[in-house]
């Protein structure tokens, strides 16, 4: 990656007196991981007892708020934002997804280069009491920020330098509006998290649009069927359930009596279903047809560092505990990015996790250039991906911290019920679908110990993997 005719690993990181340490040492190290993990470009941050010799990405504060620029001068990259450094990481963002995003091999960048952007308004967590000190319950005061958010329709933005701690909770926050955490960390501490509060997700993005019900008008659905005969105010998911039939019955250990056959169709106004996910069972009896609508704007999740201290609850093959503190998506059209998961602290006996990212009931959902942790292996199957019932889900240049052949950890991710799954240049240590997949893509991938597999129908493409 260059700049003219220096390659960027040759620049270093520096700030100004308007941004100030805190700010600029969280904008710089947001930055650089980015870098380093979508070019393999490794920008170092200037020491303090470094002068900040050319050549520099200097990082300056002195900008107005909601504004960012990038500007080559004499050789150095100046990023201009605001003083609390947010600005940068959204700035950046935007720079990244109009000038770099998707390029392979060499990338030039204009020796002259100028690139401004406007950015949207946003508050922050600050604003609305959060410490971000690593130690105070901040929870109550990101659902403040949020619930303030979603009643405006603005942005809501971390503040750089910031560690949110969050402990026991009885709820968590909805996120109905975009959302940037670049350059801020957060620790959910399950160590005293009880089992009454272990499905308690700290984010779920969600919908503001009411579900319904229309199982009155679908009695019979064959499968393949391309059109129902219903009208719709809108586009929408429907979830087709007939409890009168089990699929994926399961013997051995954890043996179980099967699930409800079920379904996620996307269906137009007029009621035309979507043949990319067509209907993949006969359903004699429809004994549930749940409507979803789908937001036609796309929201983006941006950012952060995320740690799990994992719970301390005995499990056992006959007495376990799912938990779910982490991060749900229920919305159609999200794109969730460069966020990293850490998981800490895990004991021999410690229960287990259906996800730190849990994705359901929806369809259109982009995950890329975000790092994950398998979970130590425990009585159960422990998960820190987990999607069920998703048409359309793509994972783009997505790793996992820890070692792929590594047997002491469980497979990163399980599926169930998902349609037109895509992993594009994936590190993971598996692909798994337990309860049926209808068409897999997996390109330019690397799979580790427990590998793939995929129970279901329709194509499996594997290329260059």
């Amino acid at each position: 990656m260059l700049l003219g005719d220096k390659n960027l690993a040759q620049y270093r990181f520096a700030w100004d007196d308007s941004l100030g340490d805190e700010a600029g040492q969280a904008v710089a190290e947001a930055i650089q991981h980015k870098l380093f993990h979508d070019a393999g470009v490794w920008v170092e941050i200037a020491g303090d007892s470094e002068t900040a010799s050319a050549p520099v990405i200097l990082l300056s504060g002195s900008g107005t708020k909601n504004s960012f620029s990038a500007a080559a001068d004499n050789g150095n990259l100046i990023l201009l934002g605001d003083s609390t450094g947010i600005d940068h990481t959204r700035g950046f963002a935007a720079l990244y997804n109009e000038l770099l995003r998707g390029k392979t091999g060499e990338v030039k960048l204009a020796d002259n280069l100028y690139f401004e952007a406007k950015l949207p308004e946003y508050v922050t967590y600050r604003e609305f009491g959060a410490k971000g000190d690593g130690k105070t319950n901040d929870i109550a005061a990101i659902i403040k920020t949020h619930d303030h958010a979603n009643k405006n329709g603005v942005m809501v933005c971390a503040d750089p330098g910031a560690t949110y701690y969050i402990s026991a909770a009885d709820k968590g926050a909805t996120v109905r509006t975009d959302t940037d955490w670049s350059g801020a960390y957060f620790i959910f501490d399950d160590t005293n998290v009880g089992t009454d509060k272990r499905g308690i997700n700290i984010f779920t993005v969600s919908s503001a649009k009411a579900t319904y019900n229309i199982t009155d008008k679908i009695k019979t659905v064959q499968k393949g069927q391309a059109k129902l005969n219903i009208t719709l105010p809108e586009d929408s998911i429907i979830v087709l359930t007939d409890a009168n039939t089990k699929r994926y019955i399961r013997e051995g250990i954890n043996q179980n009596n099967g699930s409800n056959q079920t379904d996620i169709i996307v269906v137009d106004k007029n009621g035309n279903i979507d043949q990319s996910a067509p209907v993949a069972w006969d359903y004699k009896t429809v004994t549930n047809a749940g409507v979803i609508p789908m937001d036609e704007t796309t929201m983006t999740i941006r950012g952060g560092t995320f740690t799990t201290l994992s719970n301390q609850v005995e499990s056992t093959l006959t007495k376990y505990y799912y938990y779910a503190r982490g991060i749900k998506i229920t919305r159609s059209n999200v794109v969730f990015e460069d966020v990293t998961h850490y998981v800490e602290n895990e004991m021999k006996n410690g229960s287990c996790y259906n996800g730190f990212l849990q994705i359901g009931d929806c369809a259109n959902i982009t995950v890329r250039d975000c790092i994950f942790t398998a979970h130590k292996k425990v009585a159960q199957g422990t998960y820190d991906i987990t999607p069920t019932r998703v048409s359309n889900l793509l994972f783009e240049n997505c790793i996992q911290t820890t070692d792929i052949l590594d047997t002491g950890y469980w497979g990163v991710m399980g599926s169930n019920f998902c349609k037109n799954i895509t992993l594009n240049r994936c590190t993971f240590s598996r692909f798994d679908a337990h309860q049926g997949v209808a068409n897999v893509t997996i390109i330019g991938s690397k799979l580790g110990h427990q590998c793939l597999n995929a129970i279901g129908s329709g194509t499996l493409w594997v290329e260059d993997t």
